[in-house]
């Protein structure tokens, strides 16, 4: 149920006056359940496409190996830099999730500035779905590694949730296109 104020995100309510902390708040909630989420459907489909003890350990799956390809998309007027992880070879239709890293400057592989060292979460998950045989699209969401602030950077204050809604609505596009037009490198100009 949304509030009557005007928040951004259904899974928590207006703050009243402190609008730039709640926004901020809103932001986290927000892409901490879009985590979730996310996670929660990529456990579910590499379940279901088998275990990995089924499928083997290591660098390849029933599909071959895998690659961990630089691509980026366009949202919100940014360019955003992302890795796909996919069969070498083509393997037809295959499952994919996408992996959204959570709140604060954390990129596309699960590390921040804020940690000195570096943990790489979700290039670990994206190893292991590539195993079950699920390729993965993980991003440099708004703020962090190479996507950087972009057009935010002289006023980050102006950043509410929408341009992180753009960016995973257009990591979804990417993925939910065609295997042969999802594949350009990093730098290209596709929306």
């Amino acid at each position: 149920m949304r509030s009557q104020g005007n928040s951004d995100c259904p899974l928590d309510p207006d703050h009243g006056p402190q609008k730039r902390r709640a926004r901020l708040h809103k932001s986290a909630v927000c892409q901490y359940a879009i985590f979730v989420v996310v996670v929660a459907v990529a456990s579910l489909m590499a379940a279901a496409s088998g275990s990995a003890s089924a499928v083997g350990a290591g660098a390849t799956s029933r599909t071959g190996a895998w690659i961990d390809q630089p691509v980026s998309f366009r949202a919100g007027g940014m360019t955003i830099y992302a890795t796909f992880r996919h069969p070498r070879m083509g393997a037809g239709k295959i499952p994919a999730a996408l992996l959204i890293a959570g709140s604060g400057p954390t990129d596309r592989n699960g590390n921040s500035p804020l940690i000195p060292d570096k943990v790489n979460t979700l290039k670990a998950i994206a190893d292991w779905l590539s195993t079950d045989g699920v390729a993965s699209l993980r991003y440099d969401k708004l703020g962090s590694g190479q996507t950087g602030l972009g057009r935010y950077a002289t006023d980050p204050d102006t950043i509410g949730i929408g341009p992180f809604e753009q960016e995973a609505r257009s990591a979804l596009s990417f993925l939910a296109r065609p295997a042969g037009s999802r594949q350009w490198p990093s730098g290209g100009d596709r929306p």
